[in-house]
C-alpha cells in the first residue's frame, strides 16, 4: 500500500527509509541526544526492515499462500544496507588520519 502511493519502486523504498533512519540519527546525534548513531541506525533499521517484512508476510499468505522468504531477506538487507555503508565509511575515516 505504501509504494501505490509513493512514485518509486517497492526496492527504492527499503533503501530510502534506511537512509532516512540514518538522517534521524545523525541528527539526534548533533542535538547531543545519541552517544553512537551509526550504530543505533543499523539496530533501527534492521528492527524498521524486519516489521515491514512482517507485513510483507501477512500479505504473501493472504495472497500466495506460502511466503517469500528469500524476497524478505533481501527486502530487509536493502533496508539495513545504507547504514552499514555509512557505518563501514565512517569507521573508514578514522582510519585514514591514522
Amino acid at each position: 500500500q505504501i509504494v501505490s502511493v509513493l512514485p518509486m519502486q517497492h526496492n527504492t523504498v527499503h533503501f530510502f527509509i534506511g537512509l532516512l533512519i540514518v538522517l534521524f540519527a545523525l541528527v539526534a546525534w548533533k542535538f547531543g541526544k545519541l552517544r553512537r548513531p551509526l550504530i543505533v541506525a543499523g539496530w533501527g533499521s534492521l528492527a524498521a526492515g524486519v516489521l515491514m517484512e512482517v507485513l510483507d508476510l501477512r500479505d504473501d499468505l493472504a495472497w500466495l499462500g506460502y511466503w517469500r522468504w528469500d524476497a524478505s531477506l533481501a527486502d530487509v538487507l536493502r533496508t539495513v544496507a545504507v547504514p552499514v555503508v555509512v557505518l563501514v565509511l565512517w569507521s573508514g575515516r578514522g582510519m585514514l588520519k591514522r
